[in-house]
């Protein structure tokens, strides 16, 4: 099922403990997201806790951060289906579609995902795409094509087309160098944000974490 958790500056770490339990609950891979002057940075393809912490550990209190643990639904088990996928605006289809598997990368923004697309899990799509995840398909075949410069991650519609699409169930965490938005049901525990928890308290699509 995946857990995300996105932390923005000012707030603290969670403790080993806690990431080790998102660990061994999605134990086919991590990444992290991490905000850098104007753009993002991606870490991802982390197939040992001990190896995700080591690269976790250079980052702080002062860092806004995504991380997420994954566990397959879809597409395999290898480091490049690991999140968050990269999405870069001005880029063709084809550019973005290259750098969605890359390990270590900056971009424009880094997507992580929790759940199930229903529009990318259809036989149609398992049958073309076997080894693809259905997260790497709806970002790389539609999220580009509704989300085509910055300004759009601030178009209201636009947001709420990409709430409808990914279904009610699933959660997405979307990071910029702005900041991070959630979209979907994510739990607040000391400043972090969790997208699994057992007693879920609902954000507004979209909700920028301050």
């Amino acid at each position: 099922m995946c857990v995300i958790i996105a932390k923005n500056k000012g707030v603290n770490m969670p403790e080993r403990s806690v990431l080790e339990r998102c660990w061994n609950s999605n134990i086919d891979g991590a990444g992290l997201s991490v905000s850098k002057a104007d753009k993002v940075e991606i870490h991802k393809g982390f197939m040992k806790f001990a190896d995700f912490y080591n690269a976790l550990k250079q980052y702080g209190k002062d860092d806004a951060i995504v991380m997420h643990f994954r566990r397959t639904t879809q597409g395999g088990i290898e480091p490049g289906l690991t999140h968050p996928f990269p999405l870069d605006f001005g880029l063709t289809k084809t550019e973005n579609a290259k750098r969605m598997r890359t390990l270590n990368i900056t971009t424009h923004c880094a997507i992580s995902h929790n759940g199930d697309i229903p529009m990318t899990s259809t036989p149609r799509h398992r049958k073309d795409f076997p080894n693809d995840s259905d997260t790497e398909i709806f970002i790389r075949d539609y999220v580009t094509k509704l989300l085509e410069r910055p300004e759009d991650l601030k178009d209201p519609v636009k947001l709420q087309i990409l709430s409808a699409l990914i279904g009610h169930d699933s959660k997405l965490a979307i990071h910029t160098a702005e900041g991070i938005q959630v979209v979907g049901w994510f739990n607040e525990k000391e400043g972090a944000y969790f997208s699994n928890f057992s007693n879920a308290v609902h954000f507004d699509s979209f909700k920028e974490i301050k």
